[in-house]
């Protein structure tokens, strides 16, 4: 029984990378002029093809965590196919069209992602106008980190770094006739930002927060599903190998009795057994499986037996020696000098005159042969004696004789005695079917392996329930990540929806109302 779960891992690598696409569009609704309405890009600084990717700086800039919305941007979006590791990210997005004219309006067009095999494994859609000096576009939130917009086509690679200033003022007083003012003011000043970018955000209101926490609880819950499926496994790779190296100790515990039943006979000339079945063994006759009792050695009992009709030691068609995969000795008889020699049996398939080999051990005893014959693996499948006999299956023969005397105690005494007889053809006059019924040491070595293969049965029922309730956690799991990924968009949504159409933010006052409609928790320019 082989067991493959390679198969758990690319499973579990496809729903984690699952993507759900929804269309841009749909957060660029309710804005009645996007060349007014839009803010400036999100971290703008580099993002032209020739600025690779820099893992190693503080904040790694990326598109996935950005609101949906329209942006303006001087520089034209990249409508060439970038590399990867371009744009500051690794998956760079380019613009795979051409910019519309200021008379179209607002247009639909489509975003490539490039890829490790492709410079457009999935694409975005995206909204665009021209405004005359510049384009502005309905940007979605990208799918994973690091994916960036590419805009522009050759620019300064530079990042920005921090600015911070500490003002701290300590004012005490007693009720004393003294007064102590203590005043303590440090400054601490690095490199200045680009004058076209400050690092204010926009912290969320109450809705917004609640539903990041619940999308931080959902990712939560994901972990610890995904762990349970990998300890899951484990413990299925560990119980698949128990069963492999069960099922290998099986076949050798057989080979085993096998070998035994050769050790405890002194002399399998005296020792050796009737023919198990002796009848319809021979070529000619072909597999009938409308008998009551069709004939099978894969439950005989593995030994030695003696036939005066020499193995077969050519090749049988199939459905013959009546069964449907006939077995047969691929060799030549030993002569009485050898003693007991190992040779092979083969049986016969559809494909092959040898599809399978059994080992056989064979003495020559003068008159006739015997051999030490293994339990066959399936039914119907028949060892091959003889050439060419009768065909005729046994019928049965039944006597029955029952005398009943009864007495009681009365002056009158019963006495009932029934005896019948029924009497069909009797077996032919060749067939024996005396078996040998082994030692005390054989039949103990019978009995382990049956007690063997109870086991072995009762733990292929384990690994198949385990198995159904892999299956069944596997689909839960893969609901749960679809949930999440649509989570994530109506997070992403809902950012678009709590803002007012006319909403302004003044970076020197903060929030107030006005009428050019940028939503307070982007990025600006100044």
């Amino acid at each position: 029984m082989e067991i493959k779960f390679s198969s758990l891992t690319t499973v579990c690598v496809f729903i984690l990378n699952s993507e759900t696409n929804v269309e841009s569009t749909y957060y660029c609704g309710g804005v009645t002029d996007p060349c007014t309405a839009a803010g400036e890009l999100f971290e703008p600084y580099a993002r032209t093809p020739n600025c690779p990717y820099d893992g190693t700086q503080p904040h790694v800039p990326c598109d996935r965590y950005k609101t949906p919305g329209w942006y303006r941007s001087d520089e034209p979006i990249l409508d060439q196919c970038p590399a990867l590791s371009s744009c500051g990210a690794i998956y760079p997005v380019w613009y795979n069209g051409t910019l519309p004219q200021v008379a179209d309006g607002v247009v639909s067009r489509k975003l490539c992602k490039t890829g490790f095999s492709d410079c457009c494994v999935k694409e975005y859609d995206v909204q665009i106008k021209n405004c005359g000096t510049h384009h502005v576009y309905c940007l979605p939130a990208l799918d994973a980190c690091p994916e960036r917009f590419c805009f522009g086509t050759n620019g300064t690679c530079e990042y920005p770094t921090t600015t911070s200033t500490t003002t701290s003022t300590t004012t005490e007083t007693t009720t004393s006739t003294s007064t102590t003012t203590d005043t303590t003011t440090s400054t601490s000043t690095t490199t200045a930002l680009p004058s076209t970018t400050i690092l204010t955000t926009y912290k969320g209101t109450d809705e917004e927060n609640a539903l990041s926490k619940d999308y931080k609880d959902l990712k939560k819950k994901n972990k610890a599903l995904v762990v349970t499926v990998v300890i899951l496994s484990l413990i299925l790779i560990c119980l698949g190998s128990y069963i492999a190296y069960t099922f290998y100790r099986k076949r050798m515990r057989e080979r085993e009795i096998s070998q035994s039943r050769v050790e405890l006979v002194l002399n399998p000339c005296t020792a050796a057994g009737e023919l198990f079945e002796p009848y319809a063994r021979t070529p000619n006759c072909p597999y009938d499986g409308t008998q009551p009792h069709v004939p099978c050695d894969r439950y005989k009992t593995p030994g030695w037996y003696r036939s005066d009709e020499p193995i077969l030691d050519q090749c049988p068609a199939l459905s013959s020696c009546g069964a449907i995969y006939p077995v047969w000795y691929n060799g030549t008889l030993p002569q009485v000098a050898d003693g007991v020699v190992s040779r092979k049996l083969c049986k016969t398939g559809f494909s092959d005159c040898c599809v399978k080999e059994y080992d056989v051990q064979i003495k020559n005893c003068g008159t006739h042969h015997v051999y030490c014959l293994p339990a066959l693996d399936a039914c119907p499948e028949r060892f091959c004696f003889g050439t060419n006999g009768t065909c005729e299956y046994p019928t049965t023969t039944s006597t029955t004789t029952s005398t009943t005397t009864e007495t009681t105690t009365s002056t009158s005494t019963t006495t009932d005695t029934t005896t019948s007889t029924s009497t069909t053809t009797a077996l032919p006059s060749t067939t024996i079917l005396t078996t040998y019924k082994g030692t005390d040491e054989e039949n103990a070595l019978s009995k382990d392996y049956k007690d063997l293969k109870k086991k072995n049965k009762a733990l292929v029922v384990t690994v198949v329930i385990l198995s159904l309730i892999l299956i069944c956690l596997g689909s839960y799991i893969a609901y749960t990540f679809y949930r999440k990924r649509m989570r994530e968009r109506e997070i992403s949504q809902s950012r678009v929806e709590l803002v007012p159409e006319e909403y302004t933010y003044d970076t020197k006052n903060g929030a107030t109302g006005g009428s050019n409609g940028v939503p307070p928790h982007l990025h600006f320019q100044v």
